[in-house]
């Protein structure tokens, strides 16, 4: 009797868990209904009634149906593929290092070759049954044994590889590899094996430039050599039509980052030999090898195409083009260093000048650079030199001693001379006479380092000099006088002006009646000017008659004449606009 009351309450038990899940079965399944809409019925459907014109909604976003697909079916099969391609690549490593050494010299050359002609066949077998992801993950596994066979033939000493040096052997099987990918590519017009060709071809130079041992010099052109290489890869995908986009940019993407990581460590080695001041034996090619690579970043910068980055890059060639050419003086001889540094900025602010304005911005700022650098140790070592020689006056009841002359002194007025000149020529023509005040100034102070000067002649110079350029400052023109010569500025001088008669009112018809044109009192040079004002006259008639400068000049000159004895030619001319002895004295007004 126990038992079967046991078996009896574990019937009533299941049975009402049956009951519990049949309900819970019933309202998942009348949810599923609401959520999935009903079919419709097949037939001719009804014509709808015509409804006024009105802007169509946005298509509602589909419902998820519950228990979707989470990923595509691509990237199911690429995730798949790729796992593939790994394993099978750890299995061609592990045969190559452990079960290599159960066959023989000729059994494993069988194997390898059979391994690696089959797996180099089967991407184009399913290639052209339309199977491209496999096909790509077949050819990275083919090229990789390619790779291990050469690993193989160096572990038995295969037709004696092993007495090459180990990184010679390792660049030409890397571009033994690279060159087979490349062609490989080329038959089966897949994309995986350009990728692998490109990181093949990645170490061939360094590894093959380490077996002899080159100097930090030597590095940085084989790393600029590298950078070249991937620069020349990107312009090739640039100019490339046919292809998978994606692919391409990858393409690009990677060649510009091996072109920018090769350039990196090239400026790094380079920097070696600068600072050493030799390079291959001699200290004339010390700057050498980091004007190489500069060279090499414009290249890529007129590869890229950016006027920005074309710019930049020329703007930084300018400085390491003057480094470059400073480095050897400062070696081979130290006591010219100011003075080279000097001819150095002024012939870089004269080549710069010489070239066309549509790319002279970036080698414009550089320079500016450049000379700023020279001006600043210039300025200072004279702000030492006037210390100096102020100090040789004190105490002032011994009176002065003679000022000291450092060895580099004769240079200091030179390099601020030129320094002066270079600013000069890559500045506008406003800021030259203050870089001319500036180097006067720096000039006098820098004069006691020349020679052993007696300190009353040191303050009978620097007086000298403060007079003159006290004077300069203020016999300086102003304002139209500094300008009205010139035909652009038509309304500032004779050019576009007409010229008002200082004779009595009578010799003229009317108080404001013009003279003959300037140009009949202007030299030979403006020639040129009046005949091409000449051709134009009309429309410069025109334009005056319509302009409201004309109607204030003439209610002005009305007012004046209005009054008793006034007339707008009675002022006596400015000096600038005077003719000459010969011809009556007449003053220029507006055009």
């Amino acid at each position: 009797m126990p038992r079967v009351e046991a078996a009896r309450l574990a019937y009533q038990d299941l049975s009402g868990r049956l009951v519990t899940a049949r309900q819970r079965r019933a309202a998942l399944a009348a949810r599923i209904r609401q959520e999935i809409p009903a079919p419709r019925a097949a037939g001719p459907a009804p014509l709808p009634a015509p409804m006024p014109a009105r802007p169509v909604p946005a298509p509602p976003t589909p419902a998820v149906r519950p228990g979707g697909a989470e990923a595509s079916t691509r990237a199911v099969q690429g995730l798949l593929f790729v796992l593939g391609g790994l394993l099978l690549g750890t299995a061609a490593v592990v045969f190559t290092a452990v079960a290599w050494a159960t066959f023989g010299v000729a059994g494993r050359a069988l194997i390898l070759l059979a391994v690696t002609a089959l797996a180099l066949v089967a991407p184009l077998v399913a290639r052209a049954r339309g199977l491209r992801g496999t096909a790509e993950t077949l050819a990275s596994v083919a090229l990789l044994l390619v790779v291990l066979d050469g690993y193989a033939a160096w572990s038995v000493d295969l037709a004696g590889v092993t007495g090459l040096p180990g990184s010679r052997y390792a660049a030409l099987v890397t571009a033994i590899g690279a060159a087979v990918a490349a062609g490989y590519g080329l038959v089966s017009r897949l994309t995986a094996p350009w990728f692998a060709a490109w990181l093949l071809a990645q170490p061939v130079l360094p590894l093959a430039a380490a077996a002899f041992r080159p100097t930090a010099a030597g590095w940085a052109l084989v790393l600029t050599a590298v950078a070249l290489g991937d620069l020349a890869v990107v312009v090739a995908l640039r100019r490339r039509a046919s292809g998978t986009p994606a692919a391409l940019v990858a393409g690009q993407v990677l060649g510009w980052t091996g072109h920018g990581v090769a350039l990196v460590l090239a400026a790094g080695c380079a920097l070696v030999p600068l600072a050493l001041g030799r390079a291959a034996g001699t200290p004339l090619l010390a700057g050498g090898p980091l004007l190489v690579v500069a060279l090499t970043l414009v290249a890529g910068a007129l590869a890229a195409g950016g006027r920005l980055w074309r710019a930049t890059t020329a703007g930084l060639l300018v400085p390491v083009l003057a480094v470059a050419l400073v480095r050897p003086v400062g070696e081979l001889r130290p006591g010219l260093l100011l003075l080279a540094a000097g001819l150095v900025v002024a012939a870089l602010a004269g080549a710069v000048r010489a070239l066309p304005a549509s790319i002279r911005t970036g080698p414009l700022v550089g320079a500016l650079a450049v000379a700023a650098a020279l001006g600043q140790v210039a300025v200072v070592l004279t702000g030492l030199v006037g210390a100096v020689t102020a100090s040789a006056g004190f105490p002032a009841w011994q009176g002065g001693r003679d000022v000291p002359v450092p060895s580099w002194g004769w240079q200091l007025p030179a390099a601020l001379l030129l320094t002066a000149g270079a600013v000069a020529l890559l500045t506008p023509r406003a800021v030259r006479p203050l870089a001319g005040v500036a180097a006067a100034g720096l000039v006098a102070l820098a004069a006691p380092a020349v020679t052993a000067t007696p300190w009353p002649l040191v303050l009978v110079v620097d007086l000298a000099t403060a007079a003159a350029l006290l004077l300069a400052a203020v016999a300086r023109p102003r304002g139209g006088g500094s300008s009205c010569r010139s035909p652009r500025r038509p309304g500032r001088c004779c050019s576009g002006t007409r010229c008002w008669s200082a004779a009595p009112p009578r010799s003229v018809p009317s108080p404001c009646s013009p003279s003959p044109r300037c140009s009949a009192r202007r030299s030979p040079r403006w020639a040129g000017v009046d005949r091409a004002r000449s051709r134009s006259s009309g429309a410069w008639r025109s334009r005056w008659r319509c302009s409201p400068y004309r109607r204030a000049w003439r209610s002005r000159c009305s007012a004046s004449a209005r009054r008793p004895g006034g007339s707008c030619a009675a002022r006596p001319p400015p000096s600038w606009c005077r003719s000459s002895s010969s011809s009556p004295s007449v003053a220029c007004g507006p055009s």
